[in-house]
This record gives C-alpha cells, sequence and structure tokens, in this order.
C-alpha cells in the first residue's frame, strides 16, 4: 500500500456538503456503538496538510478552529474543521 503525499490530499468540501455529513453523523452517529455496524466507520486518526490549515491560519478573522464530526455516504467519520471568529462565531462561505 503507498502512501500518499501530503500535497495530495483534499481537504476542501462546499458548506452543503458539511450540512449533509454533519446531520448524517447526528442521525447514525449513535448506531457506530453497535457491534454489527462496519467496523472501518471510525478513524484511527486523520491528516490535513499545511497548505489546509494555512487557509485557516491566514484568515484575520479566523481566532480558532472548531471541529464538527461528519459521516460521509459510505457512513466514515470524518473531522470538518470550521474557522471560529473572536466570538465563537463559525466563518462559513
Amino acid at each position: 500500500m503507498s502512501i500518499p503525499n501530503l500535497s495530495q490530499f483534499k481537504h476542501k468540501i462546499s458548506l452543503d456538503q458539511a450540512i449533509e455529513m454533519t446531520k448524517r453523523y447526528r442521525e447514525n452517529g449513535r448506531t457506530i456503538l453497535n457491534a454489527a455496524f462496519n467496523k472501518n466507520t471510525l478513524a484511527l486518526s486523520e491528516t490535513f496538510n499545511k497548505e489546509a490549515l494555512g487557509v485557516f491560519m491566514n484568515d484575520k478573522n479566523c481566532k480558532g478552529i472548531r471541529i464538527f464530526y461528519g459521516m460521509s455516504e459510505i457512513m466514515e467519520v470524518h473531522a470538518i474543521l470550521v474557522g471560529v471568529t473572536d466570538e465563537n462565531m463559525d466563518i462559513l462561505p
């Protein structure tokens, strides 16, 4: 199995995709504890390249990062990163 170079990771998703994934996670998140559920549902870790994180760091209004959890169409859990302001408001497109 070859390990991809970090620059090959594509991190950006649309707001609509994020809404769909977080909704799916809220609706199905508890069922992943069921032994009959796909054992590959939960990730051991996720990697974000420097370029993806730079999007947040280069935004003068971004004072932190909030992590939501979402679920892909094949029921895999993923972290969804969103920048937040000093007022703790999500920075959305």
